[in-house]
């Protein structure tokens, strides 16, 4: 039985247990504006909640609203952007945070950002700095591109994500990709 597909009995309780565990693992986002504060008092109960790295804003107003989303009892999931991230010492800093808070789940992303704060131009050479701090990060996302990207070749998005793949298992860090869009139909 497709669980989407025409075939689906939408009332099966199968269909009911796949959409329940959707919603249950259903990760909110929320970007650092003047309205985070209604979004966060929105949020359900317990809620899983990735923040926006804000290019205009910087790291600082992702960390200081990851640091009120977990202060509000949820579960945030702060965006480490490489294009925003100064150098080492600020990767020091941001390790120093990561463990003091007690973030152990991190999304790291190369960032929107035109031009690089510092010297990593990508998740890849961010990845590596962080990984050689003490930061008590246990679990850590990084970008995928099932679909293509609209500026990097196919093959460096793939070589990229493999290399990732094989620095979180060498630094013994669990971790998952993540794409920028899901459809269900």
């Amino acid at each position: 039985m497709a669980l989407f597909g025409k075939d689906e009995v939408s009332g099966s309780p199968e269909a009911m247990t796949y959409r329940r565990r959707l919603i249950d693992e259903m990760v909110f986002e929320i970007i650092p504006m003047k309205s985070a504060d209604a979004a966060i008092d929105a949020l359900p109960t317990d809620a899983a909640v990735s923040v926006t790295a804000s290019p205009v804003k910087g790291l600082d107003a992702t960390m200081e609203l990851t640091d009120r989303i977990r202060s509000a009892g949820h579960r945030p999931v702060p965006p480490l952007s490489a294009r925003l991230t100064h150098g080492p010492r600020h990767v020091s800093r941001i390790a120093k945070w990561l463990r003091t808070e007690g973030h152990d789940t991190i999304f790291v992303v190369a960032g929107d950002a035109e031009v690089a704060a510092g010297p990593y131009d990508g998740a890849m050479a961010l990845l590596t700095e962080l990984l050689s701090h003490d930061s008590g990060v246990r679990k850590i996302g990084v970008t995928s591109y099932p679909d293509g990207h609209p500026f990097i070749p196919t093959e460096v998005c793939d070589e990229q994500l493999m290399l990732k793949q094989e620095l979180l298992a060498e630094a013994g860090v669990d971790g998952w990709a993540s794409s920028q869009m899901l459809s269900l139909i």
